[in-house]
């Protein structure tokens, strides 16, 4: 049973990129690039030293958490502005909704998500840095 609720889950967030990107005309490889420079300048808005910002980019547990994020902000947009899905003539207007969305994700969109991101990332940062510890004692 929970796998077929992570399926579901999984296929939920696929319908949704795919949305997003007919949404905004962006290609998959165009919105990749745009989560990895997104959660590079998220993380030095924490002000992350370079060292410690490449060991959470190697860290599963670090994306886990940002896609996370990141869905959360997918979602917003997409219950905004789905009504304009198939209007090509909007593409670059919602492209560009959908990137300042996510570039200000502390701010973006009310208290209880910032609250809810922020708490999280406190918590996973404490789980990256004991793995980490605990690699490096041993």
């Amino acid at each position: 049973m929970k796998d077929s609720a992570k399926a579901r889950l999984k296929a939920r967030q696929e319908m949704l990129k795919n949305n997003i990107l007919l949404m905004t005309g962006m290609t998959e490889n165009h919105l990749s690039q745009m989560i990895f420079k997104t959660a590079i300048n998220y993380m030095k808005t924490t002000g992350m030293s370079d060292e410690w910002l490449q060991q959470f980019l190697k860290e599963p547990l670090f994306w886990a958490w940002w896609r996370g994020q990141w869905n959360l902000v997918d979602q917003e947009f997409y219950y905004h502005y789905c009504s304009f899905k198939n209007e090509p003539k909007c593409r670059k207007e919602l492209r560009h909704i959908y990137a300042t969305m996510h570039i200000s994700i502390d701010a973006f969109p009310d208290n209880v998500i910032y609250e809810e991101i922020h708490n999280s990332y406190n918590k996973t940062s404490q789980q990256i840095l004991k793995k980490l510890s605990e690699t490096t004692s041993h």
